[in-house]
């Protein structure tokens, strides 16, 4: 998990650079940083821990780690479907 974090993340930061250069990859890049978010759910529902402004765990602060867990999983499929849907995201 923690390669294709890396790997996401490095393509993330290509995503601000690359898009100037071939516009038409911005719309993948986009739905690269909606799995790489979708990954970290996954991450944290089977390691238990989340980390968004502190590391919250499953046994000891339950609202925060759901809380934390939407959140990324709404910011995933924002990225995911933003290209899909413009005219309501914003591509």
């Amino acid at each position: 998990m923690k390669k294709i974090n890396l790997i996401a993340i490095i393509v993330g930061f290509a995503s601000f650079f690359i898009p100037f250069i071939y516009p038409e990859t911005n719309k993948w890049f986009s739905i690269g940083w909606g799995l790489l978010f979708l990954s970290w759910v996954f991450q944290a529902v089977n390691s238990g821990s989340t980390q968004f402004l502190s590391i919250a765990t499953k046994e000891n602060e339950p609202l925060e780690f759901w809380l934390t867990n939407v959140l990324w999983f709404l910011f995933s499929m924002v990225f995911i479907l933003r290209p899909f849907f413009p005219e309501y995201l914003g591509a």
